[in-house]
């Protein structure tokens, strides 16, 4: 069984259960992590990046980590990625043959939740006697609860199964989460 997330997708690191991960792909196949990180630049991809994704391989358990990179690579970047197992694929380079050689079609459907009118209620368990909203709200933009609190809600929505059912119905709901 084969498991793609789709790109841009966020991961929970299991050695670093607590820290949220921005990842372009993952795969999940037969029990090993595979993840794949893309750059779009004019410049090629020098060290420091394959040292991050080294880091971030190491740090999610994967057992795979490919990057992609439009411009090509550094040869310091090509030499520590051939020491760390870092595997790369220059866009400059890659052929039609070698992408059709990396394996059969896969097909994938993707769906996703639109949320509208979404309001948060928050409650304290002791009492606040002042409250800076403004300060408030920022802090919540930048925190990651708000990637809980649509998890939480995405979670919900699948148990409803309305994807397999082409629902475009409107659901309200609400979830508690306890950061």
């Amino acid at each position: 069984m084969e498991e793609v997330s789709s790109p841009m997708g966020y991961f929970w690191g299991s050695r670093s259960p607590t820290q949220l991960r921005q990842i372009d792909v993952t795969v999940r196949s037969d029990g090993k992590l595979t993840i794949i990180e893309c750059r779009l630049s004019r410049n090629r991809q020098n060290v420091k990046w394959i040292e991050e994704l080294i880091g971030r391989c190491q740090s999610l358990g994967a057992q795979t980590v490919i990057a992609v990179a439009s411009a090509g690579f550094t040869t310091g970047a090509r030499k520590k990625a051939v020491r760390y197992g870092v595997l790369l694929r220059d866009l400059l380079q890659l052929s039609d043959e070698e992408i059709m050689s990396w394996g059969g079609q896969t097909a994938l459907r993707l769906y996703y939740y639109r949320y509208t009118d979404v309001k948060l209620a928050i409650g304290f368990a002791q009492s606040v006697r002042s409250l800076d909203t403004a300060t408030l709200s920022q802090e919540l933009r930048s925190h990651d609860v708000l990637q809980s609190v649509f998890s939480a809600a995405a979670k919900q929505l699948d148990t409803l199964n309305l994807l397999a059912k082409n629902d475009t119905r409107t659901i309200r709901f609400g979830v508690l989460v306890r950061p």
